[in-house]
């Protein structure tokens, strides 16, 4: 399935599109140099179809379906872009330009620009100051559509094109952070920080002219917060940070996690297993569960059900991040970015179990594929300007596509997967992984022996040497001792298949009957079973001569 998936690579040498590890130069009938036409920003739309680009001479929307452009609009100067959640629309934003001095009377123009995605005919034009609050805000049937002016939410309703005529109410929310919008339209959870003497709270209120307050959570230890709803839009967790930590431990401040649950009307906070900062919070996609990170380092990680109550603990660890694949059956849990070994595990959500654990050092990004069975990582500018690359790989940890920026004067900055539409998505059982695919997973290491070509052998077949132990205290069973570790202080292990095991089964049965036909003819007394495998001896050799046709041995 690996075949079907695609990204975009954008660069110091442009903009490419294509399948990893074959990307080619986007647009194909641009011919300038390819330094001399950077991309500064893309999206994909949600379902994969349209491409949507600036390279500081235009802004383009491409049909990738019939690799036809839908519309080619003279901005420059574009910084944003995304898709409504049908893709029925896109979106523009550039920064606020205002104009002073003698003789400037001239009105700002609207930064802040709504096309129609089928055509690019444009739909309305608005003024947005800020870029951090420039996106409005869709439910996912894109019937309510939420924006923020100043101090004032503004709520849009309709279908089609009325969505955008005027908004039909508003309601002003002095001094207000941030907010955010129920996947379904029905509620919204608005954020006002502690004032004085005066506690910070989160009010969760249904989307109606009233604004009509279905449950609050005050608090004071949150100067800033992000909220996180559920895909079923019953759940609202509510990760709050206060920027000075009161125990002088951590200068990263101090971190709060709490839970208002719709439905029952309930809300708790969160009981975390170790002090220490919150790195990540995920809501598993099936909206039954969430994922934290959190504490000291060494971090854990802890699963809890849709009422808050811990379910299940990982073992304390090097990581500050966590991400859900589309389905929710597998979680990835990673250390990056400054964790600069880069360790990933990957758990079976399900069954509760490590699939594979590998190491991918100096990892910055990280994205889910699609199809939830693959990944991307990289490498990229600016957080790390040495070792760019890119590479895809399969959730069991094997390394399928490899992409490095060995020149010097090449960078990366940015890898994204091309969407699926849903109606091509299908969830799959995580299988446990045999000893053989243990084996490929991971980097590709260089191994030599002698004299002979350097040669490649993924990360899981090679074995760090253990502590020494004494000649008299090894294979205690009486067996004789190790053999010592190869040079290097890696043992290397033959990787072998299915067939290949079975062949030495076969061989090792025949090479015992030899053994047995020698006591007989030496005339020593033989047990029955021993009569008995000698006797097969034809049926076995035939079946290792076929095994062996077979494997092309």
């Amino acid at each position: 399935m690996a075949e079907n998936l695609s990204v975009a690579i954008r660069g110091s040498t442009g903009l490419r599109l294509g399948q990893p590890g074959a990307v080619k130069p986007f647009p194909p009938d641009d011919l300038r140099p390819l330094k001399d036409r950077p991309c500064r920003v893309f999206e994909y739309s949600n379902g994969g179809r349209f491409f949507l680009y600036c390279d500081t001479t235009k802004t383009e929307l491409i049909d990738l379906d019939t690799n036809k452009v839908v519309v080619t609009l003279d901005l420059k100067r574009t910084m944003s872009i995304a898709f409504s959640p049908k893709d029925t629309y896109f979106m523009l934003w550039e920064p606020y330009v205002t104009y002073a001095g003698e003789g400037q009377s001239q009105t700002p123009d609207p930064n802040l620009r709504i096309f129609n995605t089928n055509d690019g005919s444009p739909v309305t034009a608005l003024i947005s100051h800020k870029q951090a609050t420039w996106k409005p805000v869709f439910s996912e049937d894109e019937k309510v559509m939420i924006r923020q002016a100043g101090s004032e939410i503004l709520v849009h309703q309709g279908i089609g094109e009325e969505l955008f005529s005027k908004f039909v109410f508003k309601k002003s929310f002095p001094k207000f952070d941030n907010y955010a919008l129920s996947p379904n339209g029905q509620y919204i959870a608005i954020f006002t920080p502690p004032q004085g003497a005066a506690a910070g709270n989160v009010h969760v209120c249904r989307v109606d002219p009233k604004f009509s307050v279905v449950n609050t959570k005050n608090f004071f230890n949150g100067d800033k917060t992000v909220l996180f709803w559920n895909s079923k839009s019953t759940a609202v967790l509510i990760l709050a940070h206060v920027e000075v930590d009161s125990t002088n431990k951590s200068y990263y401040g101090q971190s709060y996690l709490y839970l208002i649950n719709v439905m029952t009307g309930d809300s708790c906070p969160i009981n975390l297993g170790k002090n220490g900062p919150v790195y990540a919070v995920r809501w598993s996609p099936k909206g039954t569960e969430f994922a934290v990170c959190y504490g000291y380092m060494p971090a854990k990680v802890t699963f809890y059900n849709f009422r808050g109550d811990p379910v299940f603990d990982l073992q304390e660890g090097p990581r500050n991040d966590i991400h859900y694949n589309v389905f929710g059956n597998i979680l990835l849990v990673c250390g990056f970015g400054n964790l600069s070994l880069g360790k990933m595990e990957f758990w079976d959500t399900e069954k509760r179990k490590l699939i594979i654990s590998i190491e991918v050092p100096n990892t910055t990004y990280f994205e889910w594929a699609p199809d939830g069975r693959h990944f991307l990582t990289a490498t990229t500018t600016p957080r790390l300007r040495i070792d760019n690359n890119y590479r895809l790989w399969h959730y069991s940890g094997k390394l399928l596509q490899e992409c490095l920026y060995d020149s010097p004067n090449e960078e990366l900055w940015q890898a994204q997967f091309r969407p699926w539409p849903k109606s091509s998505l299908y969830e799959f059982n995580v299988q446990p992984l045999t000893s053989d695919q243990k084996m490929q997973a991971g980097l590709l290491l260089k191994k030599t022996n002698g004299d002979q070509q350097a040669t490649l052998i993924a990360a899981g077949a090679v074995k760090k040497a253990g502590a020494y132990v004494p000649p008299h205290l090894r294979n205690g069973n009486g067996a004789k001792a190790a053999a010592p570790p190869a040079a290097g202080g890696t043992k290397v292990q033959q990787v072998l298949s299915e067939a290949e095991k079975k062949i030495r089964a076969l061989q090792k049965k025949v090479d015992d009957i030899a053994k047995l036909k020698e006591k007989r003819d030496r005339g020593e007394t033989l047990q029955i079973n021993q009569i008995e495998k000698i006797e097969k001896e034809d049926e076995l050799v035939a079946s290792l001569e076929a095994l062996k046709l077979s494997a092309g041995a």
